[in-house]
């Protein structure tokens, strides 16, 4: 296996730098929030749609409008990363709101406040632009891809664990379906990795040469500087506007009669592929570029998501989900990694406050969509939509240049 090899460990290394500390801090507090949050957003639809008879396109709604008003507040705490000596204050900030917010779940009785606290818990995401700049700040510049794949891999190992433990919990209750107090009990201990998260943050100190290239720029809410970012974040856009919510995936394994655990265990097998890529799909990308990377997890995305459509059975979830998991594990981390080799470090707050601006503000309509699409027309149709959205953010990352930057550092 890849993991033993000599060279990849010391590419590893190489990647992590004199800031190795900090981004292997950062990874163990993504797992614990991750574990925290897999373990309650996975099953929330069900025990919305299975438990209080809501209905998928009020989940679309509620899915879209939690990541997409959320968008102005990683925009506007991107910059202002970039404005502070310091960018730890607004990552204690998003944890922390996120970990106030998730046993308030526990009180969810219908899609009123299902929405409320969505909302609430995506807005926590304003520390993503900060954090991912810090890792970028933190990493050797030679192995950038590696520091994002590493941090990626352990985010997704505490998804691994939310889900096995959600899966485990709702085993253990007995039923394959799903009370108001076995959700209940559910958040509440999903609640506790949260709040260990946040702690753990407090022993992250920031490279001192990350706080000194944290710097003003002139204006607010200023736009990405270069026709580049803009190509970038317009494939972006239209990658997302097709990328609903996992949400779908979870309710499509439910259609096809996979039950509440098995759905949860088959969302594992597709964490743990996402884990096994990461790392060396960030390595390979400082190696031979993300951009083509990229582009082949795009596509692949357009066909995995065709073939979500034509799915009857749970047993054919698996290969495709073990796909879906590798896709995750190629982009989520090269994605970022891109985005921090298109701008300078004085700009990087503001470039991954864009980047998950567009990302969140294609979520609303895509989540709208794809649950009216549902309703209207079928589960098939709703993937089928995601597979041609694919397709077009394909065709436009294809224009984005290379950035020189990512040339040099793959050298």
């Amino acid at each position: 296996m890849v993991q033993h090899n000599p060279g990849m460990r010391a590419s590893i290394a190489q990647g992590l730098g004199s800031g190795g500390r900090t981004i292997v801090l950062l990874g163990v507090v993504s797992l614990l929030t991750d574990v925290s949050s897999e373990m309650i957003l996975n099953v929330l639809p069900i025990f919305l749609t299975g438990t209080l008879g809501v209905s998928v396109l009020a989940v679309g709604v509620i899915e879209g409008v939690g990541e997409s008003t959320a968008a102005t507040m990683r925009l506007i705490a991107g910059q202002l990363s970039d404005r502070l000596r310091r960018r730890t204050p607004i990552m204690f900030a998003g944890y922390g709101l996120s970990a106030l917010t998730k046993p308030l779940f526990a009180l969810v009785t219908g899609p009123g406040l299902a929405g409320l606290l969505r909302f609430m818990d995506r807005a926590g995401k304003a520390r993503g632009p900060a954090r991912d700049a810090l890792i970028a700040d933190a990493a050797s510049e030679g192995a950038r891809g590696a520091a994002f794949g590493l941090h990626r891999a352990m985010d997704t190992a505490g998804a691994v664990v939310g889900i096995s433990l959600a899966a485990l919990t709702v085993w253990v209750l007995g039923s394959d379906g799903l009370s108001r107090g076995d959700f209940q009990r559910l958040v509440l201990i999903a609640s506790v990795p949260a709040f260990a998260g946040v702690l753990l943050l407090t022993r992250v100190r920031e490279p001192p040469a990350a706080r000194a290239e944290a710097r003003t720029r002139s204006g607010w809410l200023t736009w990405p500087a270069t026709a580049t970012e803009r190509r970038y974040l317009v494939a972006v856009l239209l990658f997302g506007l097709g990328n609903s919510s996992d949400a779908f995936v979870i309710l499509r394994m439910i259609d096809v009669g996979a039950g509440i655990v098995g759905a949860l265990l088959l969302l594992v097998v597709m964490n743990i592929s996402h884990v096994l890529v990461a790392v060396p799909a960030g390595l390979l990308s400082d190696r031979t570029g993300r951009r083509s990377l990229l582009l082949g997890a795009y596509a692949a995305y357009a066909l995995i998501y065709a073939a979500f459509a034509g799915l009857n059975d749970a047993w054919q979830f698996i290969p495709l989900l073990i796909l879906y998991g590798a896709y995750y594990g190629v982009t989520e981390g090269v994605a970022r990694a891109f985005v921090a080799d298109l701008v300078p470090p004085q700009s990087r707050g503001a470039a991954f406050g864009w980047f998950y601006a567009a990302t969140a503000i294609a979520a609303l309509p895509a989540s709208i969509v794809a649950g009216w699409l549902w309703t209207e027309f079928g589960p098939g149709a709703t993937f089928v939509f995601g597979s041609a959205c694919a397709v077009a953010a394909t065709v436009a990352l294809a224009t984005v240049p290379v950035p020189v930057r990512e040339e040099t550092s793959g050298a």
